[in-house]
């Protein structure tokens, strides 16, 4: 349940009326699991457009980034488990509503939760201090006007480390989509 918070707290930080409808993902998936998939798919995609950030190197830029992010991988958590409403929960909503003040809140709500529910341990905090170093070490050459090109290379390598992360975790499960 925490997805549909963040999704309509995040809705009302970026100003995307949109993310609002992030409910009816969920209700959808609570329904069927396949269809609540393609809803989501479709809603993120939808919502991608609607939410509008002026760069990954600028500070709104990159807080609105991150909230939307986040909140839509809380939601794609809460639309595959359809689970209700944990204690854990309990304890990231005041940080998710304080970020209507203060967005900081809801990347620290976020990032707590992600740490928790998702328990990264030693291997993935090593891979993830170690891309703060090199994100931190190459910003100064990677911040540069018209640097879109740049911003997609630094996307890129943000998608790299989370296949590193995926494969570190070594707990997948595969499970059938779209079974009869």
């Amino acid at each position: 349940m925490i997805g549909v918070i963040s999704a309509v707290i995040a809705g009302l930080m970026t100003g995307s009326r949109v993310l609002l409808l992030a409910p009816l993902v969920y209700i959808v998936s609570m329904k069927n699991r396949d269809a609540g998939l393609v809803a989501y798919f479709l809603f993120a995609l939808y919502t991608g457009g609607e939410v509008f950030s002026s760069g990954l190197y600028t500070y709104d830029g990159l807080v609105t980034a991150l909230v939307y992010a986040s909140s839509m991988v809380l939601l794609l958590d809460d639309s595959l488990l359809g689970r209700r409403i944990s204690r854990l929960e309990l304890f990231v909503v005041p940080f998710l509503i304080a970020g209507i003040f203060f967005p900081e809140a809801f990347i620290a709500g976020s990032v707590f939760y992600f740490a928790v529910r998702f328990r990264i341990d030693t291997r993935v905090a090593g891979v993830i201090g170690a891309m703060l170093l090199l994100f931190t070490a190459a910003r100064g050459y990677l911040d540069v006007p018209g640097g879109a090109s740049n911003q997609a290379v630094v996307l890129a390598g943000f998608a790299l480390f989370l296949a590193v992360i995926t494969t570190l975790r070594g707990n997948l499960k595969k499970v059938d989509l779209f079974r009869e």
